[in-house]
């Protein structure tokens, strides 16, 4: 992937919350994620939904696995107004 290409698709991420794979390591596993930050807005780790769910509710849970992450970031002290989209 090239830089600009790289660039686009973390602004996208970033944008929805989530990052996804849809079966790209392993055919039939799909995943959405998160991250979680602490104190001081610190990366520390990621909320992952890992599974044979279907494509079409990578969007769903997407969502729902990034609202997750928002609120134990928030309860372990990360400015979430400054890390997460509204």
């Amino acid at each position: 992937m090239n830089r600009r290409r790289l660039k686009e698709e973390l602004a996208k991420r970033r944008e929805s919350g989530f990052v996804q794979d849809l079966g790209e390591i392993t055919p039939g596993v799909n995943v959405v994620s998160s991250p979680i930050f602490a104190h001081k807005d610190k990366l520390i780790g990621a909320l992952i939904l890992m599974g044979t769910f279907p494509v079409n509710k990578i969007q769903e849970y997407g969502i729902r696995v990034s609202a997750i992450a928002r609120q134990i970031s928030s309860k372990l002290g990360a400015d979430i107004e400054q890390l997460y989209p509204k």
